[in-house]
């Protein structure tokens, strides 16, 4: 199911977007989320209160990034409906 829906979402960013610049940012999105997890399991870890202040740090920083690219893809396939100017 969610390769379906990763699928359609994919789809729906090659209509508007290029196809290149489609794939670069699902593909820096995919990172992203790889990244995410290995912060994750370096989390679950008995670690030193500065490590996980830096682990915390890095965990946002991604989360930020993968929000930028949602935000990145989604206005750049924006349908005529949503557009909140009109």
């Amino acid at each position: 199911m969610q390769i379906l829906i990763i699928l359609i979402g994919w789809k729906r960013t090659v209509k508007k977007m290029g196809i290149e610049r489609s794939l670069a940012y699902e593909a820096k999105r995919r990172f992203c989320y790889i990244e995410l997890e290995k912060w994750k399991f370096y989390l679950c870890e008995k670690r030193h209160l500065n490590e996980v202040e830096i682990a915390i740090a890095n965990t946002c920083e991604i989360i930020n990034e993968i929000r930028r690219l949602d935000d990145v893809i989604y206005s750049e396939n924006m349908p005529q409906c949503d557009d909140p100017l009109n």
